[in-house]
């Protein structure tokens, strides 16, 4: 017997010319997809609608929406959510990335990628536009300008994990003085007297991947 079953989509584009279109367009192009609301605003109201479930959200954000797509996904937990914005920034996407988004779109109108990601979303995959999977490698490089030595890198992000000189040392084995100097040429050649200023330089001039240590960095004085 055949599975007839279609995956309810909920549409939030605040262009109703842009939003009709997705809603054509999905529901002619992908058989086991249904358009079953609409909205020109992401609001907290949508966790509310009674009667109205979804598999997937298609969702127009801006940096002030994160918290209206968390309490739509712990109301919704087992919704798709499928970003579409203007902003190619990883520093504005990271709120929804960390949300648990099942991809990100690039609102250029490109009804075919669109088709294809909602599909591949469908289907278990994560969709991306180019633009964003081309930020997200450009953040994980290094620095080639960099002052500092390998050993001296190494041993800065363990610094921005938490780790003392003692720990260091035992995680290079490297003796604790060679640690201490290295965390002093570190500090010299980055003119800082703390380990919270040389998180701070080490992030924003890409000295270290960028992520490395960021849960424990932010509890670091």
């Amino acid at each position: 017997m055949k599975n007839f079953y279609k995956t309810r989509v909920l549409i939030v584009e605040n262009d109703s010319l842009l939003r009709e279109a997705y809603a054509t367009i999905l529901s002619g192009s992908i058989n086991s997809c249904v358009v079953t609301f609409t909205t020109g605003k992401l609001s907290p109201d949508l966790v509310e609608l009674k009667g109205k479930l979804f598999d997937l959200a298609i969702i127009d954000v801006d940096s002030n929406d994160a918290g209206c797509i968390r309490k739509l996904k712990d109301q919704f937990f087992h919704l798709k959510l499928l970003l579409t914005t203007e902003h190619v920034d990883l520093d504005y996407l990271q709120p929804y990335l960390k949300i648990g988004v099942g991809g990100v779109l690039l609102k250029d109108r490109d009804f075919n990628f669109l088709v294809s990601s909602v599909e591949s979303l469908i289907n278990g995959g994560a969709p991306m536009s180019r633009a964003f999977a081309r930020t997200i490698v450009e953040s994980f490089r290094l620095n080639t300008n960099s002052p500092l030595t390998r050993r001296e890198t190494e041993v800065l992000e363990l610094l921005v994990n938490g780790e003392n000189s003692t720990n260091i040392s035992e995680r290079l084995e490297i003796t604790q003085h060679t640690s201490r100097k290295h965390i002093s040429n570190i500090y010299s050649k980055l003119k800082v007297t703390s380990r919270a200023e040389a998180i701070k330089i080490a992030t924003r001039e890409k000295l270290i991947i960028s992520g490395v240590g960021s849960d424990r960095s932010s509890r670091i004085n």
